[in-house]
Order: C-alpha cells, then structure tokens, then sequence
C-alpha cells in the first residue's frame, strides 16, 4: 500500500498536500489551536526535515500544519457565533460591516447583505471569517464595497421548527450563508462610514455581468424563459429561472450547466482559442489572452468557488503547453485548492466547493480509465490496415469518441457527485447519465454562440450579434425541451430524504400524529396508522409553498415514502392549500377530500377534478384504531361568505383519544358545534386563527373538555397571536397550552397503549394523558 501512495505522490503531489490542508482546516474547525506564530516555523522545519531526510510526506504534512494555524488565525471565535445564536428572541444591536450584496427593493423596504466585522454588544471582537448578515428597513443607497454601521433589532435565524426540516443554521454555516438579520427601523440608523476596495470590484463585475446580460438577450423577448435560462447557462444568474425550469434541470442531472464552472470555462476558453488561431495570433500569444479571458470570466461571474477552481485549472492546463508539460487533473485540481482554501479556509464546508471538487476527483481517478476503455470497445480492427477502413466507419468511430468522452466524464461525475448530492438534498438523478449526452453539447452550442455574440458585440458588429442571439434562443429552447424529457424518465429521478438525516438517533417513537408549524394559521397535519402490515398516511391540509418545501415534504419523504393514502383539504385558502400542485408531483395521493360547500368566486381549485365532497358524517377507517370523522359543515348548510366559516371540522380518534381538528374556524362554526353536537368531546383541541372573527369560545372551549390545545400563535399579521385573555382562561381551567409560536411543531403518539404523549418540537416541552383522570 505504502509504495503504491508514494507512487501516486510522486505523480500528483499537489493533490495529496491540498488534502493535508484539508485535514488541518478540520482540526482547527474541531476546536484544536495552533497560532500561526507557532505554526508557521513548525511548517518550515517539517518541510525542510522533509527535503533532507527524503520523506516526502513530512512535506505533505507540513502544509496540513499550516493550514491548522492560517484557519485558527483567520476563524472568529466559536463563542461569537454560539452567543448570537443563543438569544432566540431579538435584540438591540449595532453591527459594522462591508456591504456583500446588490441592495434589492422590497417595495418600500429594501435589503443589503453584509460581511460582518464587529456586533456591539453581542460581541466586541473583530470577526474574520464571513459572517453574513441581512439588513432590512427603510434604508439609504449603499454599494457594493461600502462600509456601514447600522443598529436595529437583531434576530439569529431561527432553529428549525419541524421534525425533519432543515437547519438553517447548520446550512448557512455549509454554505458560507447569512446567519442573522438585523431590522432597522429607520433610514437614521444606517450609516455608510467608508469604502472596502477590496470589495469594491464586486460592483464593477456586477456592473459588467448585467452589461454582457443585455448583450447575450438583445433582440430577444426580455421576459421569457429562455432568456432567463441562457443568463443562467452563460453568467450564472439563475433568479429569473421559474421553479417548473428548475426542477426539470434537477430531475434531469443537467442543473450543474447553471453553475458557472470548468464546462463553462472551458467552452468560452475553446471558442476565443479557435477566433484567436483563426486570425492568425501564434500560440503562446493566444494563451496568454486566453488566460486573461478566462480569469475575466471568472470575476464577471461575481468569483464562485467552481469558476475561480476551472479559471486556475486553465491557466495549470495552458502554462503545461508553454513549459511542454503535460498536465494531470488530480494535480491541477490540488493547485485550485489550494489556492481557494489559502483565500479562505471556510469553504472547504461549502456544498459548491465539496461538490466541485469531489467531481474533479472522480473525473481524475475514473475519467481517464472508463475514456480509455471505450476508445478500445469502439476502435476498429487493430490488425486492420488503415488504408483499408471505409471512411463511414472512421467517421462513426470519430462520433463514438465524442460521444464515449461525454458519458465517461458524466459517469465518473455521477460516481463523485451523488453520495454528496444524496447527503445534502436527499436528490439521486441516474438520468443524467444518459441526459448528459444531450444536454451538454446542447450546453457547448449555447455557449459558444452566446460567446460569439459578445465578440460581435465588441467588434462593433451589432447586427450580427442580434442574429447569433435568435439562434441562441432557438437552442436553448431545445435545451429545456431536451431536460423536460430526460426528467419524466421512469427511475431517472429519486426523492430521498437527505443521508444526513439518517445519521440522526431517533429521539422517540414513530408520531402517530403530527401538527406542523406553518408559521401562521392551522398547520398541515398527518395522521399514520398502522393496518395489515404498512403504515398509511393521511393528511389534512398541505400548507402554503414555502412552509411545504421547508418542513411538510423532508418528514414525508422520510416517513411516508412516494405515497399517501388520503388527503382532506379542509378550505381554499392559500395559506393550506397553496402546495397542492407541488404535493402531487411529489406523492401519489390515492384520495383527495373536500368539502362539499362551493369555493369562493375566483379561487383556483386545481384539485377539482381529483376530489370528492363531503360534509358531516362521512367518516374514513384508517386503522384498526384509529379513524378520522367530519363533524361540520352539515348537508345542505347555506354557503358563507368568509372561507375561515366554511371549514371541515374533523373528529380524529387514536385508540382511546379524540383529537379535535377545528382548522382556522371561528365564532360561527364553534356556536354550531354547540347547538348541534352537545355531547362533542375531545382529549386535545388543535386549532388555528380566524383571519376576521373571534375563535375559542369559553363555552366551546368547556363544552369540549380538552386536556390539551394545540394552537397557532404569531406575531405578523396581526390577529393571528393567541389572545392574553385566552391563555388565562385556559390556564384556571387545567389545560395545558401549547403554543406553537414557542414550541413549533407538536408530535404525539401512544405511549404503551395507556397514554397519549405530546411533545414540543422546539422547547421539548411534553405531557402524558391517561385515558382518563
């Protein structure tokens, strides 16, 4: 083994080093301190004895030691972050920093982004390492570059408040992300205190980016898709792309054309070398410019991890042809490391750069073996004269060479890619591999003629630029049209939920019955029985888009597979219903139930030919013990005029229990339920806000008995806060409140057959309810 590394070593040295330095920013992440006082001789020593005794990997080692204490040097102190993070509730703070963001109008707010430099008086320490923070308020111009002071109220992001869902805490730390917001009351609070021309630059790329923007789309329709796709093939600026592109590209293995990386750099290098030869420029010359342009591109494209890893790996790959040198990818990929992680030690925790990296890994590793293998399975007759091969079959062997090039690259990139694809997204696309056969040549075409039109442009060729634009535009049409097939591949496409998930200890039993925290109003709810062997789902509501995305589909995924068995929509309100669309191309939902009184005028109803009415009465055996009833409205009840009125009640029963679902009804539906169900009682009442009325009626309220109220509590938009007055009457009468403003998202399953046990998702708070008193 130990031969075969110091093979390998000779072979690609940069590559084991960029690993060593891998290893020390973990150490030093870990909480293991080196200064760089200390950590630098100690580095030079071990070089050194490294180059005198002949040990090669005392040399390796040694930039694993510099890195420990250059990443210990630049890292902030983990006790800024941990105190930020410790106060869930907001505060007064002031925070300098650098503005890191284009400033964006939130009509009349507005947003900045910030590097920041010091919190008072969170902490007074300078902080070095990117900490990120949004700004928001009434705020004066800023740019890109200026330094600011701004005080406000500042809230750490809070931690996740469903089981399953994401941390964005964890996430903004992978992604190098903003980890706070600060909200400034007044445009008298943010104060530009000078320039950061570090920074500055990132203007002028800016600047540039949206000049070559209006270049690539000229004389095309400015708001179609198309045009939005080619800005994010080309320059990166993938904000304009709808979600319906997006998750074709996702599904197809192809979203990796949108960031900006060695395909694109490659591409833009191919075609300025090809200009450059063509009008007569000699070699070392044309490498040179093309160096030049690559790194431009690189900084236009606002200096993502994978542009700046693809602009060094150019300029390794071109100054081997200088030097007659034959470049290695494992080797180039060392040298881009390094010189990204000596800029910045964090990203070794970026999604982009793990990404990037790990698929030029399996490209170096596999690429070049798989190539060579179908050269040989698609080479003619070796003991064929050449003289005697018909010119078709050098032509289709010239063709399966290209073509053999791309699926050995797509296959050696899927083997780098998907374990982390898998951990991060819970996403395994086995389509691309095939996809990609299609979609980057299609990918190469875009660019190249996206790349001619800005040459035109500069060469003060207007006109022609416009015509290379519409053929642009016609091929990035067949572009998406080729992801949309490629991702309704059957098999092509696997939801998980993320690996990282999986690495979670189980905390209690399985929930029989989960109440979402949507934020605002009654929360999507899932109830799991157990018959003949499998679980089945049903659900009642599925919860705007946004609140779906974020914590209602990673717990279905985990827990209930591709599958639901039934699906009560309780009334059309977007703040419930928004994500129907999404929940069906996600899950196949056997039943979707409404209720039987007509929606408002105008509101969109996509589940209509899917659903079936109902009203009071019907009721759905879900399992042996468990069974979901609708209590109101009753046939024949007169439509109403506000939707929050003409919600289904439902009467879900677990063994022993009764769990009241009243959704967001109010005054109306809670004094019908007391003319006309007098004997209604429940265990635990779950309810939401009336957007116009007053809900939870002392006497309902009595009238139901509930040892337990789940409710929605929150502090925007108005109305939606749970009343003062009402959590005094609950607390003389007994009942224990669980406001989901504090404790999220509420959990229950039985406990040994003899009780109910409700848990808190944030606080942990819990309670056990016997069958009885």
């Amino acid at each position: 083994m130990l031969p075969l590394l110091s093979r390998l070593l000779k072979r690609d040295p940069l590559f084991f080093v960029a690993w060593a330095a891998l290893g020390g920013i973990c150490l030093a992440s870990g909480g293991m301190v080196l200064s760089l006082a200390a950590g630098v001789p100690i580095a030079i020593v071990m070089f050194a004895g490294g180059i005198r005794w002949r040990w090669p990997w005392l040399c390796v080692l040694s930039a694993g030691v510099l890195f420990l204490s250059w990443t210990n040097f630049r890292r902030t102190d983990a006790s800024v972050l941990a105190e930020l993070w410790s106060h869930d509730e907001s505060r007064t703070a002031e925070v300098e920093g650098t503005v890191m963001a284009a400033p964006q109008g939130l009509g009349d707010r507005s947003r900045v982004t910030m590097r920041v430099r010091r919190i008072k008086p969170a902490s007074s320490a300078t902080i070095v390492e990117p900490l990120l923070i949004d700004v928001l308020g009434p705020l004066p111009a800023s740019r890109l570059g200026d330094r600011i002071r701004a005080s406000g109220m500042l809230t750490p992001l809070a931690p996740p408040r469903n089981p399953e869902e994401r941390s964005n805490r964890g996430y903004a730390k992978a992604s190098s992300g903003v980890v706070a917001e600060l909200k400034v009351a007044s445009r008298f609070r943010f104060h530009v205190i000078g320039v950061d021309w570090g920074v500055r630059p990132l203007e002028w790329a800016g600047q540039a980016r949206e000049a070559l923007s209006r270049t690539i789309s000229r004389g095309l329709p400015a708001e179609s898709e198309e045009v939005a796709l080619l800005n994010g093939m080309v320059l990166g600026v993938t904000g304009d792309i709808s979600p319906e592109s997006t998750e074709a590209f996702q599904r197809s293995g192809g979203m990796h054309i949108f960031s900006v990386s060695g395909l694109h750099v490659g591409i833009f290098g191919t075609v300025a070398w090809l200009i450059l030869r063509l009008i007569g420029v000699s070699r070392r010359p044309a490498i040179a410019v093309i160096l030049v342009l690559g790194g431009a591109y690189a900084f236009v494209t606002g200096l993502q991890a994978p542009a700046v890893r693809a602009a060094i790996m150019l300029g390794v790959f071109l100054g081997g042809f200088v030097i007659r040198r034959q470049p290695r990818v494992l080797n180039s990929a060392g040298i881009a490391a390094l010189g990204i992680l000596a800029f910045d030690p964090a990203q070794a925790f970026g999604i982009g750069f793990q990404l990037s990296f790990a698929v030029m890994v399996a490209i170096g590793v596999l690429g070049e073996k798989m190539h060579a293998i179908s050269q040989r399975c698609l080479a003619p007759d070796p003991f064929l004269p050449v003289s005697l091969v018909p010119e078709w079959r050098r032509q289709v062997h010239r063709v399966g060479q290209y073509f053999a090039g791309i699926v050995c690259l797509s296959a050696a990139a899927f083997v780098g890619s998907w374990l982390l694809l898998w951990w991060y997204f819970g996403t395994v696309t086995p389509a691309g591999l095939v996809a990609n056969c299609g979609l980057i040549p299609l990918s190469w075409g875009v660019m190249a003629l996206a790349t001619l039109s800005m040459l035109l442009k500069l060469c003060a060729l207007g006109g022609l630029s416009v015509i290379v634009n519409r053929m642009n535009f016609w091929a990035v049409s067949v572009l998406k049209q080729t992801a949309a097939l490629f991702a309704a591949l059957p098999g092509g496409h696997f939801e998980l939920s993320p690996l990282s998930d999986y690495m979670k200890a189980a905390e209690h039993p399985l929930p029989e019955v989960v109440v979402f925290d949507a934020g605002y109003a009654c929360g999507p709810q899932v109830v799991r029985a157990e018959d003949e062997g499998r679980s089945r789902f049903w659900m009642i509501d599925c919860g705007d888009h946004p609140g779906y995305l974020r914590g209602v589909r990673p717990w279905l995924r985990r827990r209930a597979g591709r599958e639901i068995d039934g699906l009560v929509l309780t009334h059309a309100e977007k703040a419930h219903t928004g994500a129907y669309s999404w929940l069906r191309k996600d899950f196949e939902v056997r039943r979707t139930i409404v209720s039987a009184l007509p929606d408002p005028p105008g509101s969109a109803r996509p589940w209509k030919p899917f659903a079936e009415a109902v009203s009071a009465g019907n009721q759905w055996r879900l399992g042996p013990e468990t069974g979901i009833e609708v209590l109101f409205p009753p046939p024949g009840f007169p439509p109403q005029s506000r939707v929050d009125d003409q919600c289904l009640v439902l009467l879900i029963s677990i063994g022993p229990w009764r769990i009241l679902s009243m959704a967001d009804s109010g005054f109306s539906t809670e004094k019908w339920l007391l003319q006309n169900r007098p004997g209604l009682t429940a265990d635990v009442l779950v309810m939401g806000r009336h957007g116009s009325d007053y809900c939870g009626l002392p006497e309902f309220v009595r009238s139901v008995g509930p040892r337990a109220v789940v409710a929605t509590s929150a502090e925007f938009p108005e109305g939606e806060e749970i009343p003062d007055a009402f959590r005094k009457e609950l607390a003389q009468a007994g009942i224990e409140l669980f406001d989901q403003g504090r404790c999220g998202a509420v959990e229950m399953w039985r406990e040994g057959g003899r009780r109910l046990v409700l848990r808190g998702f944030v606080d942990g708070k819990v309670m056990r309810l016997g069958t009885s008193e």
